[in-house]
């Protein structure tokens, strides 16, 4: 019973030693899995904000075609202003431009947020791209690292196996 009891303990020893392995090597390989994940979310965030980027920037070119437009209108009401016969016509087109005006105002204050958000969205957008960059590099090198790591860990769990059907053999 010696020698059947010692088999057994020591092939025992050997499994523990072989799942601690393998656990390492799994280890190893969801690092690289880990940093890929960073990077598509990374990436997925850029094309987030260069999608708002974008649809700001539609916003912002409608909002300067309703500028022009009111521009041109208060031109037109400026002719009518100097075209006005009576007082009564003159108080009511000078109220309409300012009325205007203050609606172009409005409207230019508008414009200036937007190309604000455009201007923080791009450079938000940029920083995220340096950010993915970093990230590759960085998945560059843990793949190397990990790379080797995998194949000692690999050599390892070879010689386990190798003392494992020993042990049973």
């Amino acid at each position: 019973m010696g020698p059947i009891l010692s088999s057994l303990v020591n092939l025992q020893a050997i499994e523990t030693e072989l799942r601690k392995t393998q656990q390492r090597l799994k280890q190893a390989q969801q690092v690289v899995l880990r940093q890929e994940i960073q990077i598509k979310h990374l990436q997925e965030a850029s094309v987030a904000k260069k999608e708002e980027t974008k649809l700001t920037r539609i916003h912002h070119d409608k909002l300067e075609l309703e500028l022009k437009t009111r521009e041109e209108s208060i031109a037109k009401l400026r002719v009518a202003l100097n075209n006005a016969r009576t007082n009564k016509d003159y108080s009511a087109v000078l109220t309409q431009i300012n009325t205007r005006k203050a609606d172009k105002s409005k409207l230019e204050d508008q414009i200036l947020t937007l190309l604000s958000q455009i201007d923080a969205d791009q450079a938000a957008r940029k920083e995220i791209e340096d950010n993915i960059e970093k990230e590759r590099v960085k998945l560059a090198e843990t793949r190397q690292i990990s790379q080797t790591k995998q194949q000692e860990i690999q050599t390892d769990v070879d010689k386990l196996f190798d003392q494992r059907k020993e042990a049973v053999g």
